[in-house]
């Protein structure tokens, strides 16, 4: 997810005020941006910030104040190379370990407890050898030295560690020991590129573990026909797409045709996103919808209903439309439940939902372009 998590309510009002090419203060150069469920994260020099809704603390400021600029998350100063945003939780990997902050009913920051926390807590056993980190609705995952680990919420075995009991610390994912280089967890799936290919595992009720069946797996299965070339992957409410040989492939739910290929069928096996095919260097999917960066401009595809396409407009696409203004310069993308964010020449951008602040302009008003987020 970045991240991405069941739907919630939200207002719908949209402005096109402050978009791209307006004013730029406050900008700051940052090196990645994760919008998350309500909240949306960025990490610049190290140092990480959040905005957004922070009723549990989300935010990791110490407080669960809701901010519609970005606050600094209490400690992570330096030394934070990615992060992710979960529903009303925020994970990060910080030198080499991981933190985690915000809600804990299902001991989704994994510190043996259910004790929510409004600053980061250290992941019980995580503390060197973590590359990546994924955030879901009420668990998580990381890759450690090139193994899978996952805590919190395994309804549907999302854990991968053949059962459907939640875990207050890290479990193994069973079957992958090393070789994985990025993990993503949808609304109850989760899937891993492990050695260029994709294994998923948990619910698939709509095919979203992608091996041409809907029966649930509690165990990692390959994906099929993606055994290798794949660099990335990421996950929606019940779809999936992966980054192959810089084209990019979903499978699973497409009622929005957030699979980008022309069509509102369902997939359990992946299909090509239509004239994506070349020249993507990154992806990202929200809970409904899905993006891309093609040649440094951004696309997205799926649900519109709050202007999270960015295109201008509030009508669905089940074929990638362009975002309005970035059009050069993106280097990094990421969804959240309604929202969409991303990096371009260096500073951040937001577009969609804004009922929590979570575009990070300082206001609290929807827009359907890109906003410029207001770093202070």
């Amino acid at each position: 997810m970045g991240l991405v998590v069941f739907a919630g309510c939200s207002a719908t009002s949209t402005s096109n005020d402050n978009k791209v090419g307006g004013s730029t203060g406050g900008a700051t150069s940052t090196d990645s941006i994760a919008a998350g469920y309500e909240q949306t994260c960025a990490i610049s020099s190290g140092r990480a910030q959040c905005w957004g809704s922070n009723v549990y603390g989300q935010l990791g400021d110490g407080s669960t104040t809701q901010s519609p600029v970005p606050v600094q998350v209490q400690g992570l100063t330096s030394g934070t190379s990615r992060i992710a945003g979960g529903r009303s939780f925020t994970c990060a990997v910080v030198g080499g370990g991981a933190k985690c902050w915000g809600l804990n009913l299902n001991g989704q920051l994994a510190d043996d407890s259910t004790t929510e926390s409004h600053i980061p807590v250290q992941v019980q056993g995580l503390t060197s050898g973590v590359t990546a980190i994924t955030t879901a609705q009420y668990n998580a995952c990381a890759v450690v030295s090139g193994g899978v680990r996952c805590w919190g919420l395994n309804d549907s075995g999302e854990l991968g560690n053949n059962s459907t009991t939640e875990s207050h610390v890290p479990v193994q994912v069973q079957g992958l020991p090393s070789g994985a280089t990025d993990v993503v967890i949808g609304y109850d799936h989760t899937c891993a590129v492990v050695g260029g290919g994709v294994k998923c595992w948990g619910a698939n009720s709509y095919g979203g573990l992608g091996d041409g069946t809907t029966t649930e797996s509690h165990l990692p299965v390959q994906v099929q026909a993606l055994t290798a070339g794949a660099t990335a992957v990421v996950a929606g409410w019940n779809h999936s797409c992966a980054l192959v040989d810089r084209a990019v492939v979903c499978w699973g739910d497409n009622q929005y045709g957030q699979l980008g290929n022309n069509t509102t069928l369902a997939s359990s096996v992946p299909v090509p996103v239509k004239d994506l095919t070349a020249n993507v260097t990154a992806i990202a999917a929200g809970d409904t919808h899905s993006c891309a960066v093609v040649g440094g401009s951004a696309y997205c595809w799926g649900e519109n209903n709050r202007g999270q396409l960015g295109n201008n407009s509030t009508t669905p696409s089940s074929v990638p439309v362009r975002v309005q203004d970035l059009t050069s310069g993106v280097t990094a993308i990421s969804g959240g439940l309604y929202h969409t964010c991303a990096m371009a020449n260096g500073n951040s951008y937001c577009w969609g939902d804004n009922y929590y602040g979570e575009l990070g302009n300082n206001t609290e008003t929807s827009s359907l372009v890109p906003v410029q987020v207001q770093f202070q």
